[in-house]
């Protein structure tokens, strides 16, 4: 069986502690989102002061969208 996208340091980067940290990174995005600020940014400042990997960046930036997108269904792209 293959899984789709899965790189071995995935185990690490998005189990226990860091998905954690993850989880409360997304809140953060959330908010700074609601506020009008623009993704990117946003999860590059976040990811930071976090210590993130780009791809845990990228998987942040792709799993959080301000809250009135999800009100109408729309998604929030890089």
């Amino acid at each position: 069986m293959s899984r789709r996208g899965y790189v071995l340091e995935d185990e690490k980067q998005f189990v226990g502690k860091q998905l954690e940290l993850l989880q409360k990174a997304a809140d953060e995005v959330q908010f700074l989102l609601d506020r009008g600020y623009d993704v990117k940014p946003v999860t590059t400042f976040v990811g930071n002061h976090y210590l993130f990997s780009e791809r845990q960046r990228l998987a942040l930036a792709r799993a959080v969208s301000a809250k009135e997108y999800i009100a109408v269904g729309a998604s929030v792209y890089i």
